[in-house]
């Protein structure tokens, strides 16, 4: 009889474990980076952007009720570290490895390294030369490049304060995602140009990170599904496509 019990708690824990968790009114709380266009779009901010879309896509196919709530990068992974945030989508951040769980890849994303008209960038090398990068606070990107100590690496907590940055030659270049970037460039009306002479460091997978102190963390299962039938390599600058131009069409309605 025991034996029956414990095998049916198990069946019960793995086919309704989410709608027990909605029974009694937990919500998981989970972030992204804070900034256009990822979590919002500027010219409208009541539509959902990239990555909060994508996040709502996985947690509503894993049927778990959440929040999504909008934290600077360095609070994202701070409170990760100590349970007060659930879950977050971000590019695989190994700093808190001992804090969280990855679950995916979700995606994949180009990181390039996108410097002004007057400066040439061919190899990893020539970055040496710079006088100074852009980079998100804390964000981490691709491993040679994150630990360079070689190179003067200035913080900054959006594309868009990267991008005014470099516009006003107070920087050489930015590190970041291609969409980002590009986002960054056509707010402020930086010449598309650019792009062309973009130095390609490689690609970053945007994981969702769970906290080891979540009680969302036994549902890790159903996630990983939900995230393995939306998984495309391309997804996230599919949706951001998508995203942008339905925002644009409907601030266009709202103007």
């Amino acid at each position: 009889m025991s034996k029956f019990l414990t095998r049916l708690s198990l069946i019960l824990t793995l086919c309704c474990g989410n709608v027990i968790a909605n029974e009694v009114g937990l919500s998981l709380n989970a972030s992204m980076p804070s900034f256009s266009p990822f979590s919002s779009f500027d010219e409208n901010k009541a539509c959902k952007a990239t990555i909060s879309e994508l996040l709502t896509m996985i947690l509503t196919k894993s049927n778990i009720n959440f929040n999504l709530v909008n934290y600077p990068y360095a609070r994202i992974l701070h409170s990760l570290e100590t349970g007060t945030l659930d879950s977050a989508l971000i590019f695989k951040n190994k700093s808190i490895s001992q804090s969280v769980e990855y679950l995916g890849p979700v995606s994949k994303s180009e990181v390039i390294i996108l410097s002004s008209a007057q400066t040439s960038i061919n190899s990893y090398h020539d970055l040496s030369k710079l006088r100074a990068i852009a980079v998100i606070r804390n964000a981490h990107f691709i491993d040679k490049f994150d630990n360079d100590k070689t190179l003067n690496k200035v913080n900054v907590d959006s594309y868009r304060q990267a991008m005014t940055m470099l516009k006003f030659n107070r920087v050489d270049a930015i590190i970041g995602s291609r969409i980002g970037l590009e986002y960054a460039m056509q707010q402020l009306s930086v010449e598309q140009e650019l792009l062309n002479n973009a130095f390609t460091l490689g690609t970053k997978e945007w994981w969702l990170h769970i906290s080891k102190q979540s009680p969302f963390l036994k549902y890790r299962n159903e996630i990983n599904l939900a995230i393995k039938h939306f998984y495309k390599d391309d997804l996230v600058y599919q949706l951001y496509k998508s995203q942008l131009s339905k925002c644009l069409a409907k601030s266009n309605t709202i103007q």
